[in-house]
């Protein structure tokens, strides 16, 4: 799924690398070589890492991020993917209880120099009841059938703008039950104005 914004990209350079959250129930990322931000749950609420690593590197990205409910380890997610890295993130996860039709909310504040981030949501469990979650990031909304997601389709937001704050704000909300399971998220074609220069079409060579 692809909900897609406003794009003027092209023309601006990458100076964050992606991120990737997980919220994992215990087990370390199998992707050789990448750099995962594993959560066995989160027993408060609030900020629970106010530096994200990044994928690639492992390098510090300046991304802090937040949530307003508790969340309980669980290993009810599916290896189920595209690719290694969505098999990683879907196969466990962690489930709040924030009432029905209550938004789940998780908040990543951004520099302030970043325009734009592509966001990537991973819902995908063997629990039933998850069948019509809703999901907002930053106005953009979609409903996920998590319970159905047999072979672990994600659904990609692009372009998302950070708003006033500087946050991408992802709420997600279950009209049909008291329970939401997170599987992740990943943050990526980060936008930042503090790079210098303009990408060319030599560069793009380069980087194609």
């Amino acid at each position: 799924m692809h909900i897609s914004g406003s794009n003027d990209r092209d023309t601006e350079l990458m100076a964050i690398e992606d991120i990737v959250i997980s919220f994992d129930n215990g087990t370390a990322a199998a992707e050789a070589g990448k750099t995962y931000n594993n959560y066995t749950g989160l027993g408060s609420t609030g900020v629970f890492d106010s530096n994200l690593s990044g994928y690639d590197t492992g390098g510090a990205t300046g991304v802090s991020v937040s949530n307003s409910h508790v969340l309980t380890a669980d290993s009810s997610g599916r290896l189920q993917g595209a690719n290694t890295r969505t098999e990683e993130v879907n196969r466990q996860g962690s489930y709040s209880n924030a009432g029905t039709g209550v938004d789940s909310v998780i908040t990543a504040t951004f520099p302030a120099t970043v325009t734009a981030v592509d966001v990537e949501v991973f819902l995908c469990t063997t629990f039933s009841g998850q069948v019509a979650l809703a999901v907002d990031v930053n106005g953009s909304t979609a409903t996920v059938d998590s319970s159905g997601n047999t072979t672990g389709t994600t659904s990609t937001f692009t372009s998302v703008a950070p708003d006033g704050s500087d946050q991408i704000v992802i709420g997600m909300s279950n009209p049909g039950n008291s329970f939401l399971f997170h599987n992740g998220f990943r943050f990526f074609n980060i936008v930042d104005s503090a790079a210098s220069g303009t990408i060319t079409p030599q560069m793009m060579q380069h980087l194609n």
